[in-house]
């Protein structure tokens, strides 16, 4: 299960997201979560979390300084307790990266990734 958590005093949010791990044909490493529709690549495991952490830094900053997490959040599924009970698979037929788990050998975990908000 997916959650998001702001803790105002310290100004930090908390992200714990199912992430799918993947290398493709060419050696691209991949990290993507489903939850968000957000991914990174590199060209060795860590160096596609840490693109991946930037891409969810960049997408909870921006969110938060124009007031749409919570909007972009709704359209992604999400409401504010819990995500949707929906497979993954079928989260992720809805989009392009929904033959990831047919075509490639694929890893799976729930991760934390907890930053600084920088607040406007």
């Amino acid at each position: 299960m997916a959650t998001i958590s702001y803790n105002k005093e310290q100004q930090t949010i908390s992200v714990k997201l199912f992430l799918v791990k993947y290398k493709d044909e060419d050696g691209i490493y991949y990290v993507y979560s489903p939850e968000l529709d957000i991914n990174g690549y590199g060209n060795n495991e860590s160096e596609a979390m840490t693109h991946f952490n930037y891409a969810v830094q960049d997408f909870m900053q921006y969110t938060h300084e124009h007031n749409t997490l919570e909007k972009v959040l709704k359209k992604l599924g999400w409401n504010k307790k819990v995500k949707p009970q929906s497979s993954i698979k079928k989260a992720l037929a809805k989009n392009e990266m929904a033959n990831i788990f047919s075509s490639y050998k694929t890893s799976s975990s729930i991760e934390e990734i907890d930053m600084p908000l920088e607040l406007a």
